[in-house]
């Protein structure tokens, strides 16, 4: 994933993302502004460490687990069978957490998932 990138790789989403990126480069304008500095050095690394970035990179590594592994289904199975994620996915979409700032229950739950990879992939098939 780019850290310019406006466009969710999972979801395709682009308006929300490039309105929460429209604040962090509204701010570096004005600092750029009042300090006459136009090098804009650090706006990658603020897009990168912002909530957007860290969700927009999370999401970038769900897509590529469903899109681009050539084994998607299990991660499907994941995404739609797993009580957990399911919740954490919730809470994300409802802004009470911010997923990336979940990653360590986040891998308890893909291995967990991994574990229960076939009688989830099988859960699917019959849904």
């Amino acid at each position: 994933m780019s850290t310019h990138s406006i466009i969710n790789e999972l979801t395709g989403e682009g308006i929300a993302v490039a309105m929460e990126q429209a604040i962090i480069a509204a701010e570096h304008a004005f600092d750029a502004l009042a300090t006459g500095d136009f090098s804009f050095s650090d706006y990658s690394a603020a897009v990168r460490t912002a909530i957007v970035g860290r969700e927009l990179w999370l999401d970038g590594w769900f897509a590529r687990l469903l899109y681009r592994t050539g084994n998607w289904r299990p991660w499907l199975a994941l995404f739609l069978l797993d009580p957990e994620f399911i919740e954490l996915y919730a809470a994300r979409i409802s802004g009470d957490i911010v997923l990336a700032d979940r990653i360590g229950r986040l891998l308890w739950i893909f291995a967990k998932h991994v574990a229960q990879s076939g009688a989830r992939t099988r859960e699917l098939r019959e849904a």
